[in-house]
């Protein structure tokens, strides 16, 4: 009895059980469920078998690609993450990022990266501009050498810099 009430409790914390409490210093917010898998099928949908979809700053990411056919997307995924806790949760998957080192990253990923999904924990354009750094080193150009689809979650208020500074333009806007 004692393990179907703990059990359900976890189930109505949503993806909290998976990753934890949101840690407000690092600027830490979960997405629901809901928006983490639209996001995650999103990514998904521009990677072929062997791709790899960098998930920078965004480990509500990795619940959804536990859940969704059995988990065999998850090797698809490599987090980028200040927050180690998600080294021990996904070690195989982990890669410790800190946006302002933004050119120290694994070299047997560069230039490997199909997709992104990036949410940087800062809401200005200097952040951005560090995250592009690393999507640039990190992607793996499309045949007609343009550079892979990248998703920026961020703020409104941001969204002329995404446009007017990095060439990128909305294709489909998720409430969360």
């Amino acid at each position: 009895a004692m393990l179907r009430e703990h059990l359900a409790e976890k189930e109505q914390e949503g993806p909290s059980h998976f990753l934890g409490k949101e840690n407000y210093g690092l600027a830490q917010f979960w997405y629901s469920e809901e928006t983490a898998k639209a996001l995650l099928l999103e990514a998904l949908s521009h990677v072929t078998d062997g791709g790899v979809v960098a998930v920078l700053s965004a480990p509500s990411l990795m619940v959804p690609a536990l859940e969704l056919e059995g988990g065999k997307h998850l090797a698809k995924l490599q987090l980028f993450e200040i927050d180690e806790r998600f080294g021990v949760q996904w070690p195989d998957n982990f890669h410790h990022y800190d946006y302002n080192e933004a050119t120290v990253l694994p070299t047997k990923l560069l230039g490997q990266v199909a997709a992104f999904v990036i949410d940087p924990p800062r809401l200005n354009v200097d952040t951005l501009k560090e995250y592009f750094v690393s999507t640039r080193l990190l992607a793996n150009p499309c045949a007609d050498g343009s550079a892979p689809p990248c998703i920026v979650v961020t703020a409104a208020v941001l969204e002329d810099a995404v446009r007017e500074e990095f060439g990128l333009r909305p294709v489909r806007n998720f409430e969360i």
